[in-house]
C-alpha cells in the first residue's frame, strides 16, 4: 500500500517497527495473556525493535494507546486508504 502511493515506512510514524509493535501488543491482548510471545518477540527482531523480548508483559496505557492509534493512521493515510492523501492516479 505505501510504495503503491509512493510512501515508504520513514512516512509513518516510528516505520515499520512501531506498526509491529503494534500487532504484537494487540495480539497480546487479544489473546489475553498479555505476554509477548515467542513469534512477536521474533517478528520485533526482525524490524529491529529491542522494545519487547519473548515472555515480557505488556500493558496499554492512554499514553501508548494514542501512539499506536497515530502509527495505525499513518498507515491507513499513507497507504491510500484515507483518500485525502493518497497519491493522485494517472
Amino acid at each position: 500500500m505505501l510504495q503503491a502511493n509512493g510512501r515508504s515506512w520513514a512516512d509513518v510514524f516510528d516505520g515499520q517497527a512501531g506498526a509491529v509493535e503494534v500487532a504484537v501488543v494487540r495480539n497480546a491482548f487479544a489473546h489475553g495473556t498479555r505476554i509477548v510471545n515467542t513469534d512477536g518477540a521474533a517478528r520485533l527482531q526482525a524490524v529491529g525493535s529491542t522494545l519487547h523480548s519473548a515472555g515480557d508483559t505488556v500493558s496499554l496505557t492512554y499514553e501508548q494507546l494514542c501512539k499506536f492509534r497515530v502509527r495505525l493512521r499513518g498507515i491507513l493515510r499513507y497507504g491510500g486508504v484515507d483518500p485525502r492523501f493518497a497519491k493522485p492516479g494517472p
